[in-house]
């Protein structure tokens, strides 16, 4: 399982938890509407932030490993140059 899959169920678990608890509280309705809407928008910001991480490291690594290409390619690319003109003056 994913490391990102089991952060979303863990904050959805939390989540769950907060409003049970919220639910089962004495408090009024109004009050407890306040705190349910209160802790869901803490934790949708909270799930946009793990979302918007995990998708900054998503995207760094590809960048990370595109960057890696890159290099190899040109290091190859240089090494059958020197090839080609090694090949050419010892004809």
């Amino acid at each position: 399982m994913s490391t990102s899959k089991i952060i979303i169920g863990a904050l959805v678990g939390v989540a769950v938890g907060a409003i049970a608890a919220t639910l089962f509280a004495p408090d009024s309705g109004a009050n407890t509407r306040k705190k349910i809407k209160t802790k869901g928008q803490d934790t949708v910001d909270g799930l946009k932030g793990k979302y918007q991480e995990i998708v900054e490291g998503i995207t760094s690594k590809i960048e990370s490993v595109k960057n890696e290409g890159m290099r190899f390619f040109d290091q190859q690319k240089d090494i059958a140059q020197n090839n080609k003109v090694m090949s050419e003056t010892s004809n």
